[in-house]
Parts: C-alpha cells; structure tokens; sequence
C-alpha cells in the first residue's frame, strides 16, 4: 500500500510541473495522454534507460512544443548520453520558454562547459548572480568560467565582489594568487598571499605557500627568511628544516647535508615519506661514491629511520637498499627480511632477497624464499626464473626445466628475461640429453638476443661436446668471446673447439689467454692446456697440467686415465 502512495505522490509532483495547456483549446484527454507520456518517460529515467527516456520526452515535446519540462529533462538524457550538442540544444529550449528558472540555467551552464562554450557559460552565472545577489555560489561560477575562457583579470574582479561578501580565506586568495600569476603580476600576486598570512599569522601553512611562490621566482633571501620564521612558529617542522639544508645538496655538498637532516631524521613524529624522499637518492649515491665518510653517515641516517619508524616497513626496504649497494649483502639480507614481517606485498623486496641467495650461492635458501613468493606472486615470471635457476646450479636439471617453463609461459614482453629463460632451459635441456630441445631453446635465446654473448658460449660449447657442427660452435665462441673479453670459461671452450678441429697453434694462445686471466684456478682450463702440450710432444708439461687440473678438482675418468697412463 505504500508503494502505492509513494508512486502516486511521485506522479502527483510531476504534474505540478506540467504545463497545463488544455485551456488553450486542447482536449482534455490529449493532455491526459501527454502526461501519461511525461510519467512514462520519468519512470524510465530512473529505471536507467535512458535512450527510451529520451524517445519518450521527444515525444512529448513533438506534441507540445511549449513544454519546458520534457525540455529540460530531455537535455538531462542527452547528457547523459553524452550526447553534447542536443544536450545543449534541449535546454536553450527549456531557458527560452521559462527564462528565470535557476535549475534549468544552473544546468545550462553546465552543458555550455561541456559544449567548450565558456564565455558564454559565465555569462548565464552572471545573469544568475545578478538575480540572486545574496548567493555567492553564482559568483564562484561565474568567475569559473571566466578563467576557462581566458579572461582571468575578469575573474579576478568577481572574486574581489565574493570576498567583500564572506571575507578573506585561503580557497579565494589562492585563486587571485594563481590569476594574478597567470597574469605576470607577481606583485600582486605576493600581496594575495601576504593577506592570507596578515589575516591567520599563526597558520604556517599559508607561510609554506610564500615560500614555494619565493623559491619559483628564485628569491633566495626571501625564501630563506620566510622558512626561519616557520621555524621561528615550529621549530620541528621538516619541510623548513629540508629547505634549508637544501643549499649543500645544491653545492653536491652531501656530507653536510645529511648532517644537516639527521635531527628530522630523527623525529618519529615527522612524516615518514618526507625522509623517505629526501634519503631515497642515497641509494644510488653510496654505490657510486668512494668516499667511506659519506657512505657512513648515509647508512648511519638509514639505521635512523629504522629506529625512528620502527614497524614501518617502508624505512626497513630503504635501509636495506642502502646496505645492499653499499656492498654489506648480509646485513642487506636482515633488513629485507624485516621489511617482510610488516608487509610482504612488496614484490622488489623478494626479489632482493632472492637476488643476495644467488650471490651467495645460498641455493637451497634460494629455493626456499621463491616457493614462498610463488605462493604471493604466482604470475611473476621472475620467482619461477629464481626458482629454476636454484635448482638448476644443484643439478636438479628436471625440476629446473619445469620452472623455466613456467617462467617463460609467464614472461610476457619482457624480452630480456625472456632471452635469459631460454639460455638457461637450453643448459637444462642439455643435461637432460634432451638435445633437439636444448638446440631450440639456445637459437630461440639467439633470435631474442643475436649477441647474447652467454647463450652463444653456452650453445657453442654444448655443441663442441657433441662434436655437432663444430665450425658453427667456432663461429659462436669467437663472437661470444668479442662480446664479453677477458673471461677464462669462454676462452678455454674456444681452445677446446679449436683443439677438436686440429688447430692447435690456435687452440694453445687461447688457452694461454684463458691461463693469465685466472683460468689457471679452472681444471678444464689445465687439463686442456695439458692436452694441448701432449700434442706438441711436451709430456712431462703435460703430466704436470693434469696433475693441477686435478688438484683444482677435475674429477674426470679420462683426466685420471692421462695420469696414470701418462698419455692421452
């Protein structure tokens, strides 16, 4: 029964609107079926549908063009719809037929703005303002507009009228400080803001916005004054404070500026993401510089902030980034895992810890953290690559495979770890004697990366070994080793596939090479030097060789079978 009422009464309100026209000659049942229409077309209205609202409202104005009603709430539709141009069109309609109505030209300056016809959206607010002089909201429009439409000395005029009615306030003045600005006043423009200041002289807030207008400008003496007074009012507040110690990280002075900061550092009152910004280029800065000094006070002000904000996890990440790159990986390593026991949705964190067990060779630690981030981060390629990688350096090549598959399907268009996921699945598949996939996967990483200098080392040397195609495996070991000069590993595999094609001057200054630049602490570097000097009849150096290749820990049944044969 209630649903009824309220129906009724809904009905009953829209025809208080109607325009009544049977007066006009019309017949009463006619207008009966208009306003039938006119309900309709509302019910739909606040069903959503808005298409048929329109129709419906449409319908009526075909029958009764003087109906401002169906008018103006067509033009609502129409903006609804997003249909801008009939939008406007529908509510000058409506404003033409009842020219005073404050709803329809309140909206109609809304769908001028939409229009991008500002001036003439200031004008209506101007009209209405005029009206209704006692109602500031017109004005705030009516120089809204103006601004829009370029014209703020304009607007700049109206805003003087609405202080004169509710007096000075920061929402005003900022908007003539802006104009005024905009207009190259900058006098007037500090004066905006000196009368903020001069009207609430305890608020520092309105202190900080002179401030920022003295340091856009570049007066520094005036920059300066004004944030001593704020510390004058707050001697604690971090923003003045960092202004101030801001001229030795200009003068590249980062010692004393961090001295400088350290009492806000400090402070577990003041906002953690003010030190945050203001300590994060540090990061970057202690692995970079030489000087231990700085480094110090660097990570002295990160151990600080931990203090300072002792369960934020947010100060403990940045403490250990510090660490991290100031070369202490295990102090690195405690800090992360702090971070982790108040958030652990920081996928970067994770990633650190796993990055500083692979450094370590800390591989079962390794696999153990990235089962824990796949359980947080199941769509993160990286974990699975980590994963892989673990088990990979542990022989465990089957379960190793299965996770760089995994990453891979993961990868997406990140075509660097793309390449890295290929290069290591072919080493995975090698090993697995899965050679037709190992090959696929080392020239999948080549077409990812052309001079991917680790795969073609890695596809070149497990070629060399299956004696396949030993010109290509040459071709890529030479490339590999330009790429990526001076290491010992890539320049014995060069040795050994020149040694395989018998070309053994060749073979012997590579692995003369590799010799000097620390392949003298590899066994295959030694045992294959041996080799190498057997053939040139020199058996006693040779013995010698496999003998060290031994002690270095070759452990191979043909190294022994050289050394007790004393031949190849």
């Amino acid at each position: 029964m209630k649903s009824i009422r309220i129906h009724i009464f809904g009905c009953l309100f829209l025809l208080s609107c109607w325009n009544v026209s049977a007066q006009d000659g019309r017949p009463l049942l006619a207008d009966i079926d208009l306003q039938k229409i006119f309900i309709d077309a509302n019910r739909e209205k606040l069903l959503g549908h808005y298409q048929d609202a329109a129709y419906l409202f449409r319908e009526v104005l075909n029958k009764d063009p003087k109906n401002h009603s169906a008018a103006y709430e067509l033009s609502r539709m129409y903006d609804v719809l997003e249909q801008d141009a009939l939008a406007l069109k529908a509510i000058e309609k409506a404003v033409k037929l009842v020219p005073g109505n404050v709803w329809y030209m309140d909206f109609y300056g809304k769908v001028l703005e939409r229009n991008n016809k500002h001036g003439r959206a200031a004008d209506v607010y101007a009209s209405l303002a005029k009206s209704h002089s006692d109602n500031e909201y017109f004005l705030f429009q009516q120089a809204y507009y103006l601004t829009k439409a370029d014209e703020p000395a304009k607007a700049v005029v109206i805003y003087d009228k609405i202080e004169k009615m509710i007096g000075v306030n920061e929402e005003l003045t900022r908007k003539k400080y802006v104009l005024y600005y905009k207009m190259g006043d900058k006098k007037a423009s500090e004066s905006e803001l000196k009368k903020l200041i001069s009207e609430f002289p305890e608020d520092t807030d309105y202190k900080h916005i002179l401030a920022e207008f003295y340091k856009k400008e570049n007066r520094d003496k005036d920059l300066q004054k004004t944030y001593e007074e704020i510390l004058r009012m707050e001697p604690n507040d971090a923003e003045a404070n960092l202004a101030l110690a801001e001229s030795h990280k200009e003068n590249k002075d980062h010692f004393k500026y961090l001295k400088a900061i350290e009492p806000i550092v400090a402070k577990p009152d003041v906002d953690i993401d003010v030190k945050v910004r203001e300590l994060f280029p540090y990061i970057t800065i202690v692995r970079e510089t030489k000087d231990n000094e700085l480094k110090m006070a660097a990570l002295d002000l990160g151990h600080q902030l931990t203090e300072a904000h002792a369960e934020e996890a947010k100060a403990h990440s940045l403490y250990a980034d510090m660490l991290y790159h100031s070369g202490k990986p295990k102090e690195a390593l405690k800090s992360y895992e702090k971070t982790l026991e108040y958030d652990k949705s920081v996928f970067p964190v994770w990633e650190q810890i796993m990055y500083i067990h692979a450094e370590s060779q800390q591989m079962d630690k390794l696999i153990s953290v990235s089962d824990k981030a796949l359980d947080l981060f199941p769509n993160h390629a990286k974990v699975y690559y980590m994963n892989g990688f673990a088990h990979s350096y542990l022989g465990k090549h089957g379960e190793a495979a299965n996770m760089f598959e995994q990453a891979l399907m993961m990868s997406g268009k990140n075509v660097p770890l793309k390449y890295e996921i290929c290069n290591r699945l072919g080493v995975s598949y090698y090993n697995l004697k899965k050679y037709e996939r190992s090959d696929k996967m080392f020239e999948k990483a080549l077409e990812l990366s052309p001079e991917g200098f680790s795969a073609l080392h890695n596809y070149s040397y497990h070629l060399s070994k299956r004696d396949q195609d030993l010109d290509r495996a040459k071709e890529m070991s030479i490339k590999a080793n330009e790429l990526n000069p001076g290491q010992p590993a890539f320049q014995t595999n060069l040795g050994s596939i020149l040694f395989k094609l018998k070309e053994y001057k060749n073979a012997k200054k590579w692995v003369e090479r590799a010799l000097t630049s620390g392949g003298d602490k590899l066994a295959m570097t030694k045992e294959l030097y041996g080799d190498i000097l057997f053939q040139e009849g020199n058996k006693d150096a040779a013995l010698e060789n496999w003998k060290s290749a031994k002690d270095l820990g070759g452990d191979s049944k043909s190294l022994e079978r050289k050394i007790i044969d004393k031949k190849m």
